[in-house]
């Protein structure tokens, strides 16, 4: 439903029914009050991007301090053109082919990648 990246929170809004914890969610990320004092730009994401894991993806730091996404191809498949510009726009995009995981395990590239630190 939701993933922090180093600029953006990507995120189904329209999961969250409740207006007005919707509206403090979209308060704490856009303003520096958010976590680690940091503000972020919204990347809403629809019902059906959320369901093809395109919030289930990690940021990382390549060799040269370059930030890239690690996503699954199907996320990639599945994102809107505009989302899919945005993240390209600000980030270096790495979709990779985890389709078992995702069918078998249930998780994604995140799931996968956060398990190692």
């Amino acid at each position: 439903m939701m993933t922090l990246l180093s600029r953006h929170a990507v995120v189904c809004l329209d999961a969250v029914t409740d207006e007005e914890e919707k509206a403090e969610l979209i308060e704490e990320i856009t303003n520096s009050g958010g976590p680690e004092g940091t503000s972020h730009e919204i990347i809403e994401l629809s019902h059906r991007e959320s369901g093809n894991m395109c919030a289930n993806m990690f940021d990382v730091l390549d060799a040269n301090g370059n930030h890239c996404v690690v996503m699954s191809q199907r996320a990639h498949d599945n994102y809107s053109p505009e989302n899919l510009r945005t993240l390209n726009m600000n980030y270096k995009v790495i979709p990779s082919q985890v389709d078992i995981i995702e069918q078998i395990g249930g998780g994604s590239c995140r799931c996968m990648l956060v398990e190692l630190f």
